[in-house]
C-alpha cells in the first residue's frame, strides 16, 4: 500500500492550507498505524510526499511572481515531475523490506 501525503503533512504546515495539512497528516497517521497492524500479514504500507509538482493543477494556482523563490528553495532548482512522483511509487511498492517510511519526492525542498 502506498498513501499520498504532502509536504505539510510532515512538518508545521502551510498558511491558509490548514484543512488540507489536516487531511494529509490523518493519512500521514493512517500510513503508520496500518504499517503496524498489517506487518504480520507481509503488507507493506508506505508514503510518497510530494513536493512542488508541475502539471498537477496546484502549481499552477501559485502566483507567478512567487515561483522565483520556489525554485530557489529547491535544492535541485526545478518542479519535481509526474513521473517522479510515479518512480517512487514504483520504488514502495517493490520494496519488499520497507514499511512505514515516509518517501520525500520534493528535490531536497523542506517546509
Amino acid at each position: 500500500i502506498v498513501n499520498v501525503v504532502s509536504l505539510p503533512a510532515l512538518d508545521r504546515g502551510a498558511s491558509g492550507m490548514s484543512a488540507y495539512g489536516a487531511s494529509k497528516a490523518a493519512v500521514l497517521n493512517l500510513t503508520h498505524s496500518l504499517s503496524r497492524e498489517l506487518r504480520s500479514s507481509s503488507i507493506t504500507v508506505n508514503a510518497v510526499a510530494p513536493g512542488f509538482i508541475a502539471d498537477t493543477g496546484l502549481i499552477e494556482a501559485v502566483p507567478p511572481f512567487l515561483m522565483p523563490g520556489i525554485l530557489e528553495s529547491i535544492p535541485l532548482k526545478r518542479l519535481g515531475s509526474v513521473s517522479d512522483v510515479a518512480e517512487a511509487v514504483s520504488y514502495l511498492v517493490q520494496a519488499k523490506y520497507v514499511t512505514g517510511t515516509v518517501l520525500n519526492v520534493s528535490g531536497g525542498y523542506r517546509t
